[in-house]
């Protein structure tokens, strides 16, 4: 029998019952910041019979940082399902990034609306880079160099590192002064 696991960024009781009788995990990892005692003693009580709970702090704020813990957590299981919510805000985004980043390790991403037990369905993306537009990604993490020395360090012309700089910029993983945003730091994970 194959292992599945749902990592879900805990909120709503409700919204995990549901994920649970959607996907019938053997295994939920929950998400989340400060987990009240008694929302955990009911997930126990409710979820806890049908699947192994596990209980992860998140306290960090940074997208990049909260995407490399999730990443973390999708290298050790097989067979995984993302469960994020409305209600947990940047959480959730660092959440869909690091599914992003290892996109053929999810099997589906779900998402569920404040205040709803509604599981949508959303499409799995990934950060699919070409070899030398992660090199290119990687320079500009390192320091934001000139277009001139960024040539130089990959041997390519100065018309080749701009289109794959403009490229970058055009997939939000630069910004437009060349400096890395968060979703580049999580492409590079």
């Amino acid at each position: 029998m194959v292992e599945k696991t749902v990592i879900a960024t805990f909120t709503e009781l409700k919204t995990h019952v549901a994920c649970m009788q959607e996907c019938f995990p053997s295994k939920m990892v929950f998400l989340g910041r400060g987990f009240e005692k008694k929302a955990r003693k009911d997930a126990e009580k409710s979820i806890g019979v049908m699947a192994k709970l596990e209980w992860v702090e998140i306290s960090d704020k940074d997208i990049a940082e909260i995407s490399k813990t999730v990443i973390g957590i999708i290298e050790k299981e097989k067979d995984v399902t993302l469960h994020i919510h409305e209600g947990a805000g940047t959480l959730a985004i660092a959440a869909l990034f690091a599914a992003y980043a290892r996109s053929s390790s999810i099997n589906q991403i779900l998402y569920s609306p404040k205040g709803s037990a509604e599981l949508i369905q959303l499409p799995k993306f990934s950060f699919l880079l070409s070899k030398t537009k992660k090199k290119t990604l990687g320079i500009m993490a390192k320091e934001n160099e000139t277009i001139v020395e960024v040539a130089r360090q990959m041997g390519k012309t100065r018309a080749v590192v701009y289109r794959h700089l403009r490229d970058l910029c055009e997939l939000g993983l630069l910004d437009k002064d060349w400096n890395l945003t968060d979703a580049g730091k999580v492409a590079l994970l």
